[in-house]
């Protein structure tokens, strides 16, 4: 089946699945995954774009932005100001600090 969704072949898995979606309830909740997502499994497509299709890009990502950051040696957050710490971080590697000071000048007015 992973050849077949690498490939691109979103419709030959739910095909294959489909007789058994009665057997198990794991089955059709895989088959309707996979039905209401076909647009976003179009992985071959992406990878001739030269698009990652893996979660390990992602993955890294968070431990280099949040992981190396929160887990200082002698650090210790609470809660909200771990929340806040990650925000600050998160806006400055996206580039969207300007999103965030508007975001943040909004929840003043609604407090």
């Amino acid at each position: 089946m992973k050849i077949r969704l690498k490939a691109g072949r979103v419709d030959a898995v739910i095909a294959a699945f489909t007789p058994h979606r009665h057997r198990d309830e794991a089955v059709a909740k895989c088959i309707d995954y996979f039905t209401a997502n076909k647009a976003q499994m179009q992985y071959d497509k992406y990878r001739q774009q030269g698009m990652q299709i893996g979660s390990g890009v992602v993955e890294s990502a968070g431990r280099q932005i949040a992981g190396l950051r929160m887990k200082r040696p002698g650090s210790h957050w609470s809660v909200t100001g771990a929340n806040a710490v990650l925000a600050i971080k998160c806006c400055l590697t996206n580039h969207s600090w300007v999103d965030f000071l508007h975001w943040k000048a909004q929840q003043a007015v609604a407090a």
